[in-house]
């Protein structure tokens, strides 16, 4: 090979190797540039949805020394938020409390063996696909009376009264429900009775369900003028009101919360609870 060939193989090699370290910087700084937008986003994401939470969390001190469902709109609409940009915040809450405990272990001793049973007979009711959608990391052992889907009533029900009045007490309360009968603890002590329950049998029931929800899901909308929705948000949040904590007073804490997307990529709430575009 003569030397001016020599020398043009050096070249075209040199070419390569710088080619090939550009593409590589580049790729690197390409990478480094995501990472840096993915770490921004996730930053402003948390510090604006930080704020979301203690916007309701105000909101809640202001009205939970009495019922909430009656400070609330149709829809369970609680309140508006309008950011500089002109997005509209809409806030709703609506009875969370109407699926099972699926954390027992800040369950009293004296529950813990009727609460098993209940996640027991829902997974046999529902089976493991469904099952985690119907129970919740936090908040009482009791289930709502008013918001639990049939699968959790009938799970409560097979355990704490014979199996045999589960029919004829969920029927009634059932039907009810659907009437638009708001129920009470009185209203599921009359079911009992008229399923044969005894006084035993009826204290329990009055002790399993609940007519004075804790914990109440948030469902956080976010519309722009122009773009429409842009973000929806989701959770449960433990209201103490003056009525559960025996004081004038009450706290509130966000047990979930979660991006709930839009459009395709929505993510349902938890059975009972509506959807809110």
């Amino acid at each position: 090979m003569s030397r001016r060939g020599y020398i043009l193989v050096i070249v075209v090699l040199l070419t390569l190797v710088v080619g090939l370290m550009t593409a590589v910087g580049m790729n690197r700084q390409s990478a480094q540039s995501r990472a840096v937008a993915r770490q921004t986003a996730a930053y402003r994401d948390h510090h604006a949805t930080r704020g979301i939470q203690e916007a309701i969390g105000v909101w809640l001190s202001t009205v939970n020394a009495r019922d909430i469902g009656e400070s609330l709109g149709p829809e369970g609409h609680a309140l508006d938020i309008t950011l500089d940009d002109g997005t509209t915040l809409r806030i709703h809450l609506h009875d969370g409390q109407g699926t099972a405990l699926a954390d027992l272990g800040t369950v009293v001793a004296a529950d813990v063996d009727r609460a098993g049973a209940v996640l027991v007979n829902l997974h046999q009711l529902v089976g493991e696909d469904a099952f985690e959608s119907f129970t919740r990391p936090g908040g009482a052992v009791q289930v709502s009376i008013n918001s639990a889907p049939e699968p959790v009533l009938r799970a409560v029900l097979l355990a704490t009264v014979p199996e045999g009045m589960t029919d004829d007490i969920a029927g009634i309360l059932i039907d009810q429900r659907r009437g638009g009968t708001v129920l009470t603890r009185n209203d599921v002590i009359q079911a009992g009775t008229a399923a044969g329950a005894t006084n035993e049998e009826r204290g329990a029931l009055s002790n399993a369900l609940t007519d004075q929800p804790e914990l109440w899901w948030v469902t956080v909308v976010a519309r722009h003028p122009i773009r429409g929705v842009t973000a929806r948000y989701g959770g449960l949040v433990l209201l103490r009101t003056a009525r559960t904590r025996g004081s004038s007073a009450g706290t509130s804490s966000f047990v979930t919360w979660m991006d709930l997307g839009v459009g395709r990529h929505r993510v349902l709430p938890p059975p009972g609870v509506p959807e809110i575009e």
